[in-house]
């Protein structure tokens, strides 16, 4: 028990990337570039293939269907309710997203926090809700976000961002812009 406290400990200290390195002999498969919470739960590993480029905020992700342990006991059956989830590449999947059993999301799609997933989720498009929605095509969601970066003071520390030093001035400018130079 203390033992698997422990590992449980060294494992969310992982940053994500070495995390999904880490679950790599876990899932089905893993692409290259991928980054994993370790805060995310994915309850059939197994059952989980990610492609290359994707991003999982804490999230959860089921292979099954848990419902069924319940019918099983009260009709005295033996039912299964499982499904593969796939992500294909180039998806990012914000904190607090659930995707259920049997649910593909197609490339080039970003999942908005706190959204349910369920069945084909087409690719190219940003989506978030319960039920789940398109806000916007990914080409109109990047320029929204070039449009912001290009007006932000710090642009040109981005493309060298490297390092604790860059971070603090970074973090520094962005609270001197959104709170004002004594916040």
């Amino acid at each position: 028990m203390i033992r698997s406290f422990i590992k449980a400990r060294r494992l969310r200290a992982l940053s994500s990337t070495d995390f999904a390195k880490h679950m790599r002999g876990s899932l089905h498969s893993v692409g290259e570039n991928c980054a994993i919470s370790p805060h995310a739960t994915i309850t059939d590993p197994h059952l989980l293939s990610i492609g290359n480029n994707v991003r999982l905020a804490r999230c959860t992700i089921f292979g099954h269907d848990g419902s069924v342990n319940m019918i099983n006991r009260m009709l005295g059956a033996a039912l299964d309710n499982v499904g593969p989830v796939i992500i294909e590449n180039n998806v990012f999947v914000g904190e607090g997203v659930i995707i259920l059993p049997g649910t593909t999301i197609e490339s080039n799609t970003i999942i908005g926090a706190g959204s349910v997933v369920r069945g084909r989720v087409k690719g190219g498009h940003v989506y978030a809700g319960n039920p789940l929605e398109v806000v916007s095509t990914i080409e109109d969601h990047v320029a929204k976000v070039s449009a912001r970066t290009a007006a932000y003071p710090w642009k040109h520390y981005l493309a060298g961002r490297r390092g604790p030093a860059v971070e603090a001035k970074l973090s520094a400018m962005r609270v001197a812009l959104f709170f004002g130079k004594h916040a």
